[in-house]
């Protein structure tokens, strides 16, 4: 990812305005689209567990962290920032998912100038477009969570490291190092994005290769000591997370649909042969045209992408939510070989853009192609329909950590706040009458009696496995009434 080198002329007070304009409308379009895309997709159940532990106190957010326990698979920052955001807005939600979606365009925005270093102003601008039409984008950037942190501190590392290439001073060494830190604070494998930048400098960096080896090791040393509280957590996370159960051909088919997805979206099922076949080949057609014809910063974007990428899945820690943070350096490389590529290559990229962005929208307007229907499950709508059997007399009992957030917002516990605050999530933080999870409802030893609603959903194995004795004690003792269902 070397900088071009090349100085624009000075731009007068014309050209600086017709920039700024180029800029800020694709920036303007992309935060428009995205606050009101939200609404059409349902929390999630990651989104739900992320805003559980943000509710937390400071303390109690961190603390675990420094014990090397944690709460979870990644580092506490984004955590604590979102913990001042629920305390800011009470938990609204219409307010839940404006951060993530400020922090992504500012992760953009900062991407264009990453593009700029490289390519010129015109990168910067078809990186700008790209990202607004990018379908996958759309679908992940809205996430409450560390994942448009992610996107954004890869970013701005990735801005700061051309800035470096430029000219290596150590103000701008330090302002990397700062940046690194921060994400490897957000993500553990941000590590992974370090090691390849680092190499990315021994190849292409300024000077000798002993004087680029004594800077790369003086700035991991730094990050490492930044890093120094959470080593204990990393290391049993890494014991605990990596899943490599799966056949080696399973894994690298599932590195191919994640980077399908990065380019098609998820609205496109890969047996949605009619559809997802010229996405494929767009794909491949894009792929291979940059990695043959581009420039030498686009091919090692993209290829640091793919590498991360296919490291991810045979280690068995990807997923298209975790993988989002890779996102910069592909926008990177494609918004640079699109700018710098000529005649019939240049042809074929715009057309492959073009057809994934067609595809990828297409999908979500249309929500019939979609390999999965999790970004709309219908939480709400059953909300809406058990609680007014709640309020009867009804025992509600379910698993599903969505169901649960829906059914707060809904109730408003604790009753006795006004204005009403989210300070906690049923059933764990929060107690309602009538309402439990499967293992709250064993644990209390009551008998299932009057109307008793049991919400199932797909996903959760393992809380499918806690509920089974439930079920079966229900199917023993109670009679089915009725069944419903949802998606």
């Amino acid at each position: 990812m070397t900088s071009s080198g090349a100085q624009p002329p000075p731009a007068g007070p014309a050209s600086s305005t017709s920039t700024s304009l180029q800029v800020g409308l694709p920036l303007g379009l992309l935060a428009v689209l995205l606050l009101v895309g939200q609404h059409a997709f349902t929390i999630q159940e990651d989104e739900v567990l992320i805003a559980q532990q943000a509710l937390l106190p400071i303390r109690e957010i961190i603390v675990p962290f420094l014990t090397g326990v944690g709460h979870h698979a990644h580092p506490p920052f984004s955590d604590a920032i979102l913990h001042v955001w629920l305390m800011l807005t009470g938990g609204s939600l219409a307010w839940l998912r404006v951060l993530d979606i400020a922090v992504y365009v500012a992760g953009v925005a900062i991407l264009g100038l990453a593009a700029q270093n490289i390519g010129g102003t015109r990168a910067r601008i078809v990186l700008l477009w790209t990202a607004l039409l990018w379908p996958f984008g759309f679908h992940y950037a809205w996430l409450f969570g560390w994942f448009s942190f992610g996107f954004f501190l890869v970013a701005l590392v990735t801005w700061l490291y051309t800035r470096v290439l430029e000219f290596p001073s150590i103000g701008r060494w330090l302002l990397l190092v700062l940046a690194a830190a921060a994400l490897l604070w957000t993500n553990y494998y941000g590590w992974a994005v370090l090691g390849l930048l680092g190499l990315d400098y021994l190849l292409a960096g300024p000077g000798t290769f002993r004087q680029k080896s004594i800077t790369i090791a003086g700035a991991l040393i730094l990050a490492a000591i930044a890093f120094l509280p959470l080593f204990r957590v990393l290391l049993a996370t890494v014991a605990v997370r990596t899943d490599v159960q799966w056949a080696l051909t399973s894994r690298v088919l599932y590195a191919g649909w994640l980077g399908y997805a990065f380019f098609a979206s998820e609205a496109i099922a890969p047996w949605v042969l009619a559809l997802s076949i010229p996405a494929a080949l767009a794909t491949l057609g894009l792929l291979g045209a940059l990695l043959l014809r581009g420039s030498a910063p686009a091919r090692r974007a993209v290829l640091g992408f793919i590498v991360l990428l296919v490291i991810m899945s045979l280690l068995g820690v990807a997923g298209s939510k975790r993988v989002f943070f890779l996102g910069p350096w592909l926008l990177l490389g494609v918004s640079i070989f699109v700018t710098q590529a000529t005649g019939r290559i240049r042809g074929v990229a715009v057309l492959s853009l073009g057809v994934l962005a067609a595809l990828g929208w297409f999908g979500f307007a249309t929500r019939r192609y979609y390999g999965a229907l999790r970004f709309f499950d219908p939480w709400p709508e059953v909300v809406a329909s058990a609680a007014p059997k709640l309020a009867d007399g009804a025992t509600v009992v379910s698993y599903h950590p969505s169901f649960f957030f829906y059914l707060t917002y809904r109730l408003q516990v604790p009753a006795d706040r006004r204005p009403w605050r989210l300070t906690g999530l049923l059933p764990r933080d929060l107690q309602a009458a009538g309402v439990f999870d499967p293992v709250q409802f064993l644990a209390s030893k009551r008998s299932p009696s009057g109307r008793f609603l049991f919400i199932k959903s797909a996903g959760f194995i393992e809380r499918q496995e806690e509920a089974r004795p439930l079920e079966e004690r229900l199917a023993a003792q109670c009679r089915l009434a009725d069944s419903t269902g949802y998606l």
